[in-house]
């Protein structure tokens, strides 16, 4: 049985928190939108007029960054992207945030829910997209759940370029591995026992949606090119062995954290929400 509990104090301010950014803007005719980005979020065009009050954009997207990380993670990407140019914003930096915030018009009522029913293990999804930033650094982001419950997630830039799509994700799987065993840890020091027969009885479990890397660490399989991918590679399989974590692979449609790395559209986008 499902019992899934709604926090209506904890629904009530983060609606009064939307509202609040909403009116700080000072645009109250925003258009409503049913995603926060479209496909253009991470490109930049240097021939667009710089904006004239970047402080106000620079305000606005911490107060985003912060509602993203309070209880709405589905506008941590583009928030953590907008991150990147409030030093010198553009117009077109203006309007998506204006999406984000008219998405947030259109789902202000919405907040995370958690489910109490039973779950035996922690499963983590990491995701990796390549080369997505102007730089031509790439995004990475980890979901770690309990059971139907959101428990923790994380959405960055990468801090270095890699040369393709199978190297994005072996960066994405050696930084983002931990994530799911600070949960592990967090559940510990509330006082259960991993193993015990009344609570977690499987081992963590982490998906992967790219084979080549699924392989570079299970079997071995690969040849890294340089030494830094060496050495994560060899992180990874250590840290599997160690912490006992099972790596599996999964389908892109079931790749939870594709939502923080790519903006998404259509059924996939409200099947990940």
């Amino acid at each position: 049985m499902t019992i899934v509990k709604r926090d209506f104090r904890y629904e009530l301010c983060m609606r009064s928190y939307v509202n609040e950014v909403k009116f700080f803007y000072g645009k109250h005719n925003l258009r409503e939108y049913i995603v926060p980005a479209t496909g253009n979020l991470f490109q930049v065009d240097d021939k667009s007029e710089a904006l004239s009050n970047k402080a106000k954009l620079h305000s606005i997207v911490a107060k985003l960054l912060y509602l993203g990380k309070c209880g709405r993670p589905d506008i941590l990407m583009p928030a953590q992207f907008l991150c990147t140019r409030v030093q010198a914003p553009m117009k077109e930096d203006a309007t998506k945030l204006e999406r984000v915030l008219g998405y947030l018009k259109f789902s202000r009522a919405w907040t995370s829910s958690f489910d109490r029913s039973e779950f035996k293990r922690v499963t983590t999804y990491i995701d990796a997209s390549f080369a997505v930033h102007p730089d031509g650094k790439g995004q990475s982001a980890c979901v770690v759940m309990l059971g139907s419950t959101l428990a923790h997630e994380v959405c960055r830039k990468k801090k270095i370029v890699t040369k393709n799509s199978m190297e994005a994700e072996m960066v994405a799987l050696a930084n983002l591995l931990i994530e799911g065993e600070l949960v592990e840890d967090f559940i510990m020091d509330l006082g259960h026992l991993m193993g015990a027969a009344d609570f977690i009885t499987d081992v963590h479990l982490v998906y992967q949606n790219n084979k080549s890397t699924l392989a570079m660490v299970t079997t071995g399989g690969g040849k890294p090119r340089t030494k830094y991918m060496k050495v994560r590679k060899e992180y990874a399989k250590e840290h599997l062995k160690t912490w006992e974590v099972v790596l599996e692979c999964i389908s892109t449609k079931q790749m939870l954290a594709d939502l923080l790395t790519k903006p998404l559209g259509g059924e996939l986008y409200r099947t990940m929400m």
